[in-house]
């Protein structure tokens, strides 16, 4: 988050990779560090740039972050997305009482009857190698599977917060804009541990 410009947050690897913060708001609690991005209407939205340090095609990754949905909707509150073709995105995912660890088309849901204004962590781990795929609610995993395939293409899209969208040229089949609160979202380069989770 930047101070001097409530418009711009960074990615926490080198705090150099700008992020867009598009009429959501960040709550600050107790100082600098210790805020969650609140999103309130559709338009809302916040966006970090593609960059190399955020790429996952191909690779073992994991993503996790904290939601507190306030409809129930189907939404995407966190997603990078290049194309409306199979593995070119990737997507955590809410639709009523599903909760979900999407590749577009290439899915793995959840049945989870989740609280509005209730604070949820959900994680993805994705191991390219075997494709396995693990779906994890409130530190428990709850769902597994074998994708298809790796992510591709996705190196070239921008992570978004709030909803999906795919790059220009690309056709869309929703933006799927998420209403609520986003905390400590995460990508890493390996799969996370239960423990880690």
């Amino acid at each position: 988050y930047n101070e001097n410009d409530p418009s711009v947050f960074y990615e926490n690897i080198n705090q150099s990779e700008h992020g867009l913060i598009n009429g959501a708001i960040y709550y600050i609690n107790d100082n600098l560090y210790n805020f969650s991005l609140h999103t309130y209407s559709t338009a809302d939205f916040a966006q970090i740039e593609a960059h190399e340090t955020l790429n996952i095609d191909g690779i073992d990754f994991s993503m996790e972050f904290w939601v507190n949905p306030s409809n129930y909707s189907q939404t995407t509150p966190f997603t990078k997305c290049y194309s409306h073709e199979n593995n070119h995105c990737v997507a955590m995912h809410l639709d009523g009482g599903t909760m979900g660890f999407t590749f577009l088309s290439d899915d793995l849901y959840f049945d989870y009857n989740y609280q509005l204004n209730t604070w949820y962590h959900m994680a993805g781990t994705f191991d390219a190698n075997t494709k396995e795929r693990k779906l994890y609610i409130n530190g428990d995993l709850v769902n597994s599977d074998y994708a298809d395939a790796s992510l591709i293409n996705t190196n070239n899209a921008p992570i978004l917060f709030g909803r999906r969208d795919f790059l220009p040229g690309n056709p869309s089949s929703g933006k799927l804009p998420f209403i609520g609160e986003l905390d400590n979202a995460r990508l890493w380069n390996r799969v996370l541990s239960l423990d880690e989770i």
